[in-house]
């Protein structure tokens, strides 16, 4: 018989048309480590090199297992009937699992992902002596016209276990197969492969791989090393599509192609897969130091996330296609549901049981109980990887799942009628679990791209499009038989929702308003504009009594007098009132208008204590002094005291009476809004009643059975008693509402709403500031877990550096440099890092001139673009200081870089100055800008706040946070007319040894010794 010779480029066009493209490659090679009983299997892509890894911690293979198995062609689901030899090798610790590489395609996906790769396995149990089993290929080679298998050599390579090839047996496998593929290119033709051949070896001459310090730079995984087991592959160029398949062109709404593919490999959302047997990740190291996860953890649905939706839906399908299973809507008591299949007649389904779980959220805000932004946040991922996934034996089968697959068409009857058929493809997340010995009959295609559309599939479809119908028609459409408890809580959602979007319009104009009105205050202050409306207030009146006391006879002075002053106060009074910011009410304050309203009082308080109440003084000193000669009788000093209390009496009836108009006026308007409100209900009620009757006339009852007619009395009765309900309950609502009127309860609820809403609104400034701090602290824990190495490095490096610093003198200065700026960094990435995280650090001595130096270097450049000088006094020059450079130094950096925003604002021909002094113990910077107003004055040093463009509002308070932690205070001096702002740091235990300490131990471990004999504070 002739020899079958197989051609490379036959298998290697055989591998692309069964391969769709990357994502479904990586894919594959998952379900490969799925059957070589790993536990987890990884993906590292290095962006900047094009490389990926791919490492799981399977049962690996021997030298012989590679030979007879990896590098043979042929299914392994065909040689089951021959040897189970042939099978990959089963983890006797672990319960078996169904293969689902029988497609034996799982190599050929590899060659799609890149042209070159360097295998590493190493097996768990083996006969053989233990070994890891390096090999390197060029899929390329497969890929040359008229090239035989037997033609190609794949260079393997074992070695003792327990250890990672080295750069030279990389180098001597690259090498055997450039030499492989020299001998092969003698008999091709030139002309059709000189460019293919040409691009293969220059590949291979950038094959530059050492594993054991690759894998120093990815982060912890399945390793081969030590007694580290399973199966690695390093591709490396890999395909240029792999960044858009990672990046795509991915909205909000659309996920990009490798998401969609990868994310969910095992279910990991519902209670049913919260253990799964593999667990697959994806990481994008983007050169930066970080890299993002793409489809572990958070990134799918967790379980979490499936009990917060508003519906929930699970049960079972038997083989007869009846379904078993329960409903829950809005988190209320499941209700048992039960869907018979009529079409089943008896007989068995193709398709074999399988059971379906999957929530549902509502999409607008005002249907779900869902919190703002958790529905923001769940409608967004919806948008993106939502969907009904399909998993056999626990691993996912594609494209089910993917947001744009809607296999059941559910989009397509939701555009006939939104309220009719309820349900959207995009709103619902959730598994249907089948198995392969359960489910036979539901076969995949070829290239992985879903089910073959056999009968099997299609009764499959027709079941669950049939269940999606009923389960809308009878729980969440108007008139369902079960569908009264999502009527009516979503009607009561949606009022709730109307109600608060009112409220937050309201609230959102009467803030804003009030805010303006503080602002048009503090505006005033600053400007000094009461002190001027009083003063020539008073300085009006002083010159209109002289000239009345030059014109005036004796016997009308006094009751000129009283006219005088009367006019005159009834202006202080005006001025007094224009200043005046009454505590707005029905509406609570946030964190920032809090702080404006707390300055106010304080800044009213002085008004009244420094301006109003010495103005009225002034001005009865005033008028005393003209008629207080003693001709004047005590009946004058009566006639004034009556005037005054006459005016004073007369002013607050008219206020009085104003306020009872208003009051009686409301009244009316509310009486005529519960007449309103109360027909309105009845007449709705009126209306249900009518359309119910209505229905029931049109209805025909001809064909109905007993059963029949009691179906149709439950669905009317429910619809009638659903209204009713509701309406009573909205009067209900407005009966409390009336009856709290005039009782203490009820002149207390505005109040108690205002407290609520202004605590609410804190704790939501609150929640996102938290949030961000835990970003921030997540990424800087991410930073020093990277950076250990580097780390140690500068610590070893400053410790080597100290002895030449100590003999050179004019290297000192670096020294302390380069030692200050690494305790700075560290001191900053220690406040956000976990405790067991903190680097070490010690005390030294700090004196006024290196720490002024240090400053002046890092702030040169903006010092001179600004023209500012910087100053520093002798006290602060011959200062000296036993403390943490970590915690001072970024609290002067932070000041002065404030300083230097707010004082180079100023106009050029003003002065500007930063200055660094001692007063006493303290120290002290002041600038010679604008100052910070009462106002703000006890805001600054809160997270979150600040007056500075684009500023964060965090550096005072971690300053203050960084210098309490070492026993000091960081506080703002008083405002003082002609002065900027002036920060003080003072030690918050005068005299406390622990600040003062010239006896501390040595710590070896630093490395970083104090300078001994050195001065103290």
């Amino acid at each position: 018989m002739p020899s079958i010779r197989v051609r490379a480029r036959a298998l290697d066009m055989l591998g692309r048309q069964q391969i769709a493209g990357v994502p479904t490659a990586i894919s594959e090679i998952f379900k490969n480590a799925h059957d070589a009983y790993a536990h987890n299997v990884e993906v590292d892509f290095l962006r900047h090199s094009r490389l990926l890894v791919v490492r799981d911690d399977g049962m690996g293979m021997s030298h012989r297992d590679f030979l007879d198995r990896w590098l043979t062609l042929g299914t392994e689901s065909k040689l089951r009937a021959e040897t189970d030899a042939n099978l990959p090798r089963p983890d006797p610790n672990q319960d078996p699992r169904p293969i689902l590489g029988e497609k034996g395609i799982g190599r050929l996906a590899i060659a799609a992902i890149g042209p070159q790769t360097l295998v590493l396995t190493r097996a768990k149990l083996s006969a053989d002596t233990d070994q890891l089993v390096v090999a390197f290929i060029h899929w390329g080679v497969f890929s040359l016209p008229g090239v035989d298998l037997a033609d190609i050599q794949i260079p393997v390579l074992p070695l003792p276990g327990g250890m990672l090839p080295s750069a030279a047996n990389v180098a001597t496998l690259v090498a055997q197969m450039r030499t492989n593929l020299e001998n092969i290119a003698v008999s091709l033709p030139k002309s059709t492969t000189a460019s293919t051949l040409a691009t293969i070896f220059d590949e291979l001459d950038h094959f530059e791989v050492v594993p054991s310090d690759l894998y120093n730079t990815l982060p912890k995984g399945p390793t081969l090393d030590g007694e580290g087991h399973g199966t690695h592959f390093i591709i490396l160029p890999t395909e240029e599509i792999l960044s858009d398949d990672i990046d795509g062109h991915s909205t909000d709404d659309i996920a990009p192609p490798l998401i969609k593919m990868l994310i969910g490999f095992t279910n990991t959302m519902t209670s049913s897969g919260t253990n799964p047997v593999i667990q697959a990740r994806f990481r994008d190291h983007k050169g930066d130091g970080f890299f993002s996860e793409r489809i572990a953890g958070s990134e799918f649905f967790t379980p979490n996330e499936f009990k917060q939706a508003d519906h929930h839906i699970s049960g079972n399908f038997d083989k007869y296609g009846q379904f078993r299973g329960s409903v829950q809507v809005y988190g209320e008591k499941p209700r048992q549901y039960i869907l018979p299949w009529t079409e089943a007649r008896g007989e068995p389904l193709l398709c074999g049981p399988f059971k379906i779980e999957f929530a549902y959220v509502q999409g607008e805000a005002r249907h779900t109980k869902l919190p703002p932004e958790d529905h923001a946040r769940l409608v967004a991922k919806l948008g993106r990887i939502g969907g009904l996934y399909i998993y056999r034996d626990g691993i996912r089968i594609l494209p089910y799942g993917n947001s744009d697959y809607d296999f059941l068409n559910i989009e397509q009857r939701r555009t006939k009628s939104a309220s009719y058929y309820f349900f959207s493809y995009r709103r619902l997340f959730g598994v249907i679990e089948i198995t392969r010995t359960g489910n036979p009959n539901l076969t995949e295609k070829a290239g992985r791209e879903g089910f073959r559309e056999n009968r099997a599939y299609r009764e499959l479809k027709r079941l669950l499009e049939n269940f999606f119908i009923q389960l809308a028609a009878e729980f969440f459409r108007e008139g369902g038989i079960h569908a009264t408890e999502f009527m009516t809580t979503r009607a009561d959602l949606e009022r709730k929702e109307n109600l608060r979007r009112k409220r937050a319009k309201k609230v959102h104009s009467r803030r804003k308003e009030f805010k303006k009105r503080l602002d048009t205050f503090f505006d005033s202050v600053n400007m000094r504009r009461p002190e001027a409306e009083v003063n020539d207030v008073l300085k009006a009146a002083e010159e209109k009594l002289a000239r009345l006391a030059e014109q005036s006879r004796p016997v009308d002075l006094l009751q000129q007098l009283l006219d005088l002053e009367g006019q005159a106060r009834a202006e202080l009074i005006h001025i007094d009132d224009t200043y005046k910011r009454p505590r707005a009410r029905n509406f609570g304050l946030t964190r920032q208008i809090q702080h404006d309203w707390e300055a106010y009082q304080l800044e009213r308080k002085r008004l009244e204590t420094e301006v109003f109440h010495p103005a009225s003084k002034r001005l009865a000193d005033i008028v005393s002094s003209q008629y207080a000669a003693p001709e004047q009788s005590d009946i004058d000093h009566r006639r004034h005291l009556d005037r005054t209390l006459e005016n004073f009496i007369q002013l607050h009836r008219k206020r009085m009476g104003a306020s009872e108009r208003m009051t009686a006026e409301a009244l009316e308007k509310a009486r005529l809004r519960v007449i309103d409100l109360t027909r309105a209900r009845m007449e709705a009620f009126d209306t249900a009643i009518r359309e119910t009757v209505m229905e029931y006339q049109q209805t025909d009852t001809t064909s109905l059975d007993l059963d029949g007619f009691g179906r149709l009395r439950d669905k009317l009765e429910s619809r009638i008693d659903a209204r009713a309900n509701l309406e009573i309950a909205n009067l209900a609502k407005l009966q409390e509402q009336l009856q709290s009127v005039g009782t203490e309860d009820g002149l207390e609820q505005a109040e108690i709403t205002d407290a609520l809403e202004e605590e609410l609104e804190v704790l939501r400034e609150r929640d996102i500031a938290g949030l961000h701090l835990a970003q921030i602290g997540m990424t800087l824990g991410i930073i020093q877990h990277e950076f250990v190495s580097t780390v140690l490095g500068i610590r070893n490096g400053i410790r080597r550096l100290k002895p030449w610093a100590d003999a050179n003198e004019s290297l000192k200065p670096i020294y302390s440099g380069i030692r200050s700026n690494f305790e700075h960094i560290d001191g900053y990435l220690r406040l956000f890092t976990p405790l067991d995280r903190r680097l070490h650090r010690r005390k030294v001595q700090i004196n006024g001139r290196d720490l002024y130096q240090f400053l002046f270097d890092l702030f040169e450049a903006r010092l001179k673009q600004n023209q500012i000088q910087f100053n520093i006094t002798e006290r602060f020059h011959q200062m000296t200081i036993f403390a943490f450079p970590s915690s001072f130094y970024p609290c002067f950096v932070n000041l002065i870089d404030n300083a230097i925003f707010w004082v180079a604002g100023r106009q050029s021909d003003s002065e500007r100055s930063i200055e660094l002094d001692i007063d006493g113990a303290d120290f002290t910077i002041t600038d010679s800008g604008p100052g910070i107003s009462s106002r703000d004055a006890n805001a600054i040093f809160e997270m979150g706040f600040t007056r500075r463009p684009g500023g964060r509002g965090m550096g005072l308070y971690l300053a203050r946070q960084i210098l309490k932690e070492v026993g000091y205070e960081l506080t703002l001096d008083s405002s003082e007319s002609g002065r900027g702002a002036r920060f003080r740091i003072r030690s918050a235990t005068q005299g406390d040894s622990n600040e003062l300490d010239t006896t501390h131990s040595q710590n070896k471990e630093d490395g970083f010794e104090a300078d001994k004999n050195q001065p103290n504070v």
